[in-house]
C-alpha cells in the first residue's frame, strides 16, 4: 500500500515539480517555501505510518530531494549535457 501511495505521490506531485524546476532558479524564498510545504504534505500523506519522522527524514526515506536541491540538480545536469566531450 505504501509503495502504491509513493508512486501516486511521485507521479502527481514530484513529476510536475521536476519537469519545470529549472525555470524556478532564482525564485523568491516565499515561493520556494510554498513548494517545499506542498512536497512535505505529500510525504505526510504517503507515509502515514511514519508521520512521527521529520520532513527531511520522510524525504530521505522516499529518496526524494528537497525542492532547492532538485533545482540545482536540474541546472547542473543541463550544464553537464551541454559541455563538449573530448
Amino acid at each position: 500500500m505504501e509503495s502504491m501511495a509513493a508512486s501516486l505521490g511521485a507521479s502527481l506531485v514530484q513529476s510536475p515539480l521536476d519537469y519545470a524546476n529549472s525555470i524556478m532558479y532564482g525564485m523568491s524564498v516565499s515561493n520556494m517555501y510554498k513548494l517545499q510545504s506542498a512536497q512535505n504534505s505529500v510525504t505526510r500523506v504517503v507515509l502515514l505510518s511514519l508521520r512521527h519522522l521529520s520532513a527531511s527524514e520522510r524525504l530521505s526515506y522516499l529518496h526524494w530531494l528537497p525542492i532547492h536541491y532538485q533545482i540545482r540538480l536540474k541546472i547542473g545536469t543541463h550544464i553537464y549535457k551541454t559541455l563538449p566531450t573530448c
